[in-house]
C-alpha cells in the first residue's frame, strides 16, 4: 500500500536494495521479528499485482542462514545471483572511472599499486573504499598520487593503520575506553567470522568509565569514519556501530583483544541478556541467577577485565543480595529450630522430675498406710480400705516411674541419634523406652520412628575368609549373592543372615548376576568357569 501512494498511477516499479543481509542474522536477536521480516519481504514480491522488486546483498558465508526458513529459502535458491570477485581489469576500472567523472588524475604506478594489493584478497572492497576515501582527502590539486597512497598504508592499510594512530593519540584511560568500546561494538561468531554490532551510545557511556572520556573516544573514532551513528528506528535513541566489518579483521589490535577475552565477552553477553530479561520483568526476583551459576557467575564478576553497565551490575548484585537474604533465613529458620528444640528437652527433664518426685511420695505414703493398717487391726474395714487406697496409690506411682523411665529413655535415644551420631545405641534406648511404659508416649514413638529409619547396619553376612569381589541382590529383595576371592559363591537369605547354599572352586569369582526372575545365579570365575 505505501508503495502504491508513492508511485505514480502507472506501470512504474520500485526497486529496494537491502545491503549487507546477513545483518539480520547478526544484529537482530529476536527471530520473530527475522521470520515477520522475511514473510514481509515474500509477500511484497510474490502477488502479481506488485509494483516492487528487492534486491538483496548477502555475504557468501551467510548464504546457509536463509535457507532455513523454507518459502524464502526457495526464493534464494531460485533467484540467487552469484557475484565473484573482480577481475583486475574489474577493480582498474571502479577506481579510474568515478575519478575521471569528477575530474580527476591518478599518478602514474598508482593503479597498478592497488590492483596488486586487491587483487585475490577476499573481502577487500570495503578496504579499498576507506583507502580511496583517504586518499582523495590527500590529493595534490586535482591528483591522487602514490606517495599519498603509501603513507595511508596502502588498500589493506589504511583502516588498521588509522585505527592503530587514534588509539596511540588517546591517554591510557582513553585507550582502555576505546577497548572496552570495541568489544562491545563486536557480535561473536559461532562458526563464522566476527561481525559488527549495533548498540546504543547510552549502554558505553553507562560503563564504569568516564563519560566524557568516552564521549571523547566515540568523537574520536567517529570522526575519521571508523564509527557510523544512528537513532533506533523505534525508540529514537542515539546508536553506534563499527562503520566497516572489514577493520574487525584487519586490525591486529583488536583482534588480539577478542581472543583474549572471547570467554569474558561471551559470559559478558549471557549477563546483558538476563538482565534485560530481568528489567523487562520489573526485576522479577524468578529472573535472577542461583546455585552454581551464580556462584560462577560471582568468581567472574570479581575477575573479569570487561566493564559492566549500571544494568549489568545491579542485576548481578541483586542475585548476590538475594542470595545472601536467603543464606540469613536459613540460619534463622536453624536457630529457631534449636531453641524449639531445647525447650522440648527443658520440659521434658522438668516432667521426668515430677514424675520421679510423685513416685517418691506414693512409696511413702504406701508405707505410712501400710503401717496405720498394723496399728488399727481393731478397724478392719476402715483398715482395708486404707490398704486398697495405697495400692491404688502404688500402682499409679509405678505407672508414673515406668512412664518416667521411658521418657528418659527416650531423651537419651534422641541425644544418641542427634548429639553422638550412633544410631544403634539410639536404636536400643528407643526399643527400651517403648518396653518401659505401655501404651508409649508420642514422644517415645516419634524417637523410636527417628531411630528405625536412621541408617546403621540392619544385617552382617559372615563366612567369607577373603575380600568380596562381587554382589548381587535377587529381584524381589530378599536374597544376596555374594563372590569372594577366597573361591567361593554364596547364597544368602537376607532375613535370617543364613547361608542358602555355597559353591567353591579354584578361582576367583569376579561377577554375579541373578536372573530376571530370581531363580538362577550366574557368576564369572577366573579360571574361565
Amino acid at each position: 500500500r505505501a508503495v502504491k501512494r508513492v508511485l505514480p498511477g502507472d506501470d512504474s516499479q520500485l526497486v529496494l536494495v537491502i545491503d549487507q543481509f546477513e545483518e539480520l542474522f547478526t544484529l537482530v536477536d529476536e527471530e520473530p521479528m527475522r521470520a515477520h521480516f522475511m514473510d514481509s519481504l515474500i509477500t511484497a514480491v510474490s502477488d502479481p499485482r506488485s509494483q516492487i522488486r528487492v534486491i538483496i546483498t548477502l555475504r557468501a558465508d551467510f548464504y546457509d542462514r536463509p535457507l532455513n526458513y523454507v518459502r524464502f529459502g526457495e526464493l534464494v535458491q531460485k533467484r540467487t545471483e552469484v557475484v565473484l570477485p573482480l577481475t583486475g581489469e574489474e577493480i582498474e576500472a571502479a577506481v579510474t572511472r568515478p575519478a575521471e567523472r569528477v575530474g580527476l588524475q591518478l599518478e602514474r604506478g598508482l593503479i597498478t599499486a592497488i590492483v596488486t594489493d586487491v587483487r585475490e584478497q577476499p573481502g577487500a572492497l570495503p578496504l579499498l573504499q576507506y583507502a580511496l576515501t583517504e586518499l582523495f582527502e590527500r590529493r595534490e590539486g586535482r591528483s591522487l598520487t602514490l606517495a599519498a597512497y603509501n603513507n595511508i598504508g596502502g588498500t589493506m592499510g589504511a583502516l588498521a593503520r588509522r585505527a592503530d594512530e587514534l588509539y596511540a593519540g588517546l591517554g591510557k584511560d582513553g585507550q582502555e575506553a576505546a577497548r572496552q568500546m570495541f568489544l562491545r561494538l563486536v557480535t561473536l561468531g559461532e562458526g563464522t567470522e566476527d561481525t559488527r554490532r549495533r548498540i546504543f551510545q547510552s549502554e558505553l557511556l553507562s560503563l564504569g568509565q568516564d563519560k566524557d572520556m568516552m564521549g571523547l573516544v566515540l568523537d574520536s573514532f567517529g570522526r575519521y569514519r571508523l564509527l557510523t551513528f544512528d537513532n533506533d528506528p523505534q525508540t529514537r535513541a542515539s546508536t553506534v556501530e563499527v562503520a566497516h566489518e572489514a577493520l574487525i579483521r584487519q586490525w591486529t589490535r583488536l583482534r588480539e583483544w577478542l581472543s583474549t577475552s572471547r570467554e569474558d565477552l561471551r559470559a559478558q553477553r549471557r549477563v546483558t541478556s538476563a538482565a534485560h530479561d530481568w528489567l523487562e520483568a520489573n526485576q522479577d526476583r524468578s529472573f535472577l541467577v542461583s546455585g552454581n551459576r551464580l556462584d560462577q557467575l560471582e568468581t567472574w564478576y570479581k575477575t573479569t577485565t570487561l566493564a559492566l553497565t549500571v544494568n549489568e551490575r545491579a542485576y548481578i548484585d541483586a542475585a548476590l543480595a538475594r542470595r545472601e537474604e536467603q543464606r540469613a533465613q536459613e540460619v534463622a529458620r536453624a536457630e529457631r529450630e534449636q531453641a524449639l528444640e531445647r525447650q522440648a528437652v527443658t520440659r521434658l527433664r522438668a516432667l521426668v522430675g515430677v514424675m520421679a518426685g510423685a513416685a517418691v511420695i506414693a512409696f511413702l505414703l504406701s508405707i505410712f498406710a501400710f503401717s496405720q493398717s498394723q496399728a488399727a487391726q481393731a478397724a478392719q474395714r476402715e483398715a482395708e480400705i486404707a490398704r486398697d487406697d495405697a495400692e491404688v496409690a502404688r500402682v499409679d506411682a509405678e505407672k508414673n516411674a515406668q512412664e518416667a523411665n521411658s521418657l528418659t529413655l527416650a531423651a537419651n535415644a534422641r541425644n544418641a541419634l542427634t548429639t553422638e551420631s550412633n544410631p544403634m545405641l539410639a536404636l536400643g534406648l528407643a526399643l527400651a523406652a517403648n518396653a518401659a511404659y505401655q501404651p508409649p508416649t508420642v514422644e517415645v514413638s516419634r524417637v523410636l520412628a527417628s531411630a528405625v529409619y536412621a541408617p546403621g547396619v540392619r544385617a552382617r553376612l559372615e563366612g567369607h575368609t577373603s575380600a568380596v569381589t562381587a554382589v548381587a541382590y535377587s529381584t524381589d529383595g530378599t536374597q544376596v549373592a555374594s563372590g569372594s576371592a577366597d573361591g567361593t559363591l554364596r547364597l544368602w537369605d537376607i532375613a535370617t543372615s543364613a547361608t542358602v547354599w555355597e559353591v567353591t572352586s579354584d578361582g576367583i569369582f569376579t561377577s554375579v548376576v541373578f536372573s530376571p526372575d530370581g531363580t538362577i545365579v550366574y557368576a564369572a570365575n577366573t579360571d574361565m568357569t
